[in-house]
């Protein structure tokens, strides 16, 4: 039955209270445009040049989240009602067979490009969702970025209180946007993946890049993308 994870799936995930720095107009090393942006937004994403998460840096090494992960066929087909049709991994490393991946990273993902989105100039040339892609294709990956940080915000419905105060030559009430709110400790969000990550593997006391999944030549394929 199409649902939520089985339960105790994430067992590690710790909750902290945190405020957020809010402040409008304050600045942070993921605002802008330029190498140092977009190494802190490759420090947090899933992958700098793959769009499901084979996380492969653009210097072949390791990114810092990890990458795609195993699960079980029960985890899987809990959320995903197309079965036959389904990515599995040619040897399950503890956690699963079946490929997935946190959608936490491709909702960062869909934020970074809305920020690279801001500075079409410099990204015509340095991004490759925008370089030698047509504006049909472009918007159209806006567009689903934006309805999916929607829906994902709306199906979070974030309670944390917005609260106002006076504020010298304001006459309105104004909002102070450092708010505080209950988190899941990112620390411990990316340990737990990168526990699981099947993009990896030790031999020998180095690491080494698995292969990314090839389609068999028997299986029976989705007609449209789901």
């Amino acid at each position: 039955m199409l649902g939520q994870w089985v339960d105790g799936i994430d067992d590690g995930i710790e909750y902290e209270v945190r405020r957020f720095k809010g402040t409008f107009g304050l600045e942070s090393k993921y605002t802008g445009f330029g190498p140092e942006a977009d190494a802190a937004w490759d420090n947090i994403t899933e992958s700098k040049s793959q769009s499901f998460s084979w996380n492969l840096q653009s210097n072949n090494t390791k990114g810092p989240t990890g990458g795609a992960i195993g699960v079980t066929r029960e985890q899987w087909e809990a959320v995903n009602p197309f079965s036959e049709s389904a990515v599995t991994l040619e040897k399950d490393r503890g956690t699963g067979n079946y490929l997935a991946s946190l959608d936490v990273f491709h909702q960062l993902h869909c934020v970074d490009l809305l920020r690279k989105s801001l500075h079409r100039d410099y990204y015509n040339e340095h991004e490759g969702s925008f370089a030698g892609s047509s504006e049909f294709v472009v918007q159209g990956h806006l567009g689903h970025c934006i309805e999916t940080l929607r829906q994902t915000i709306m199906c979070h419905g974030d309670v944390s209180l917005l609260t106002y105060n006076w504020v010298k030559g304001r006459d309105m009430p104004y909002p102070n946007f450092n708010t505080v709110h209950k988190c899941k400790k990112w620390d411990k969000l990316v340990a737990w993946n990168r526990d699981r990550d099947v993009t990896w593997q030790w031999e020998l006391g180095n690491e080494h890049q698995l292969s990314i999944p090839t389609k068999p030549s028997g299986v029976v394929p989705m007609e449209t993308p789901p």
